[in-house]
């Protein structure tokens, strides 16, 4: 029994990582790395993108430029085509009825942009174009 514990407790504290996905990764022309986990069970598509524009990079003058264009980036969107604008409240609205959540934040080193929405062609294509 011990030597069961034992077994147990190195196989979960182990530093080895076990995906039970496998992880597909790449860098596109332009520098761009991807990672991708496809599982055709889960009708979800997160997306994250990061840029190196964090606070590190804000202009002496501008402190804070990279936690701005994060907030802002909830705040409202410019109409386009047919679309109108949309202000911080219908935003919000137009999320919540795509069951869909869109979040920005800066951290020190980077801006990141992150997307969750279902995998229905038609929601995935409304919720890209407010991202």
């Amino acid at each position: 029994m011990r030597a069961l514990l034992m077994g147990a407790a190195w196989f979960f504290s182990s530093p080895c990582a076990w995906a039970l996905l496998p992880i597909e990764h790449w860098t596109e022309p332009g520098g761009a790395r991807v990672w991708l986990v496809h599982s055709p069970v889960i009708p979800m598509v997160d997306v994250q993108i990061d840029f190196d524009a964090g606070s590190r990079r804000d202009p002496a003058a501008q402190a804070g430029l990279a936690g701005a264009v994060a907030t802002m980036a909830s705040k409202g969107v410019q109409g386009k085509g047919a679309e109108p604008p949309l202000d911080e409240n219908a935003l919000g609205e137009a999320w919540a009825d795509l069951g869909a959540g869109f979040e920005a934040r800066a951290d020190n080193d980077t801006l990141h942009y992150w997307l969750r929405t279902l995998t229905d062609a038609p929601l995935l294509e409304h919720a890209a174009r407010l991202a």
